[in-house]
């Protein structure tokens, strides 16, 4: 009997588990808005490999930039491209921030530089 209870138990908490594994993460992989995407070509006019999700009241962008259009240099390893991302309020296209997804250690401050050393 102490078997079987054992059993059920362990096969509800397991199905509960995976339920709750399956919840959206509030990510939906959608279409934009049409101000977003105006916005991000008004902003980033050399961006590419751009893919679009929805988060919330937010469009975001995920793109690739060459190291040229951005504030920093080439990296050391002659990448020429620099993920980014970039949101937007889906209502109205406004932009609200922007991020590098990586940044060399050489083209981090000297001083910072040097407070790691």
């Amino acid at each position: 009997m102490k078997r079987n209870l054992f059993a059920i138990t362990l096969l509800v908490l397991s199905m509960l588990l995976l339920v709750a594994c399956n919840q959206d993460s509030g990510l939906k992989h959608s279409e934009p808005n049409t101000k977003s995407i105006n916005s991000l070509t008004a902003l980033y006019p050399s961006a590419t490999d751009v893919t679009w999700r929805v988060k919330g009241q937010y469009d975001i962008a995920s793109f690739k930039l060459p190291a040229s259009a951005t504030r920093q240099a080439s990296t050391s390893q002659g990448d020429n491209e620099i993920d980014m991302e970039a949101w937007f309020v889906s209502q109205d296209g406004s932009w609200r921030m922007s991020k590098e997804s990586e940044i060399d250690f050489d083209q981090l401050p000297e001083a910072v530089q040097k407070a790691f050393k």
